[in-house]
């Protein structure tokens, strides 16, 4: 894994969280 800078890792960490309770609301 290659480190990013926090300027990256933050909206990518945004992104996956977002993409999660999406997936969570259609599956329910």
């Amino acid at each position: 894994m290659v480190p990013c800078p926090a300027a990256l890792d933050l909206p990518h960490a945004l992104i996956e969280w977002a993409t999660m309770l999406i997936v969570t609301r259609e599956g329910d």
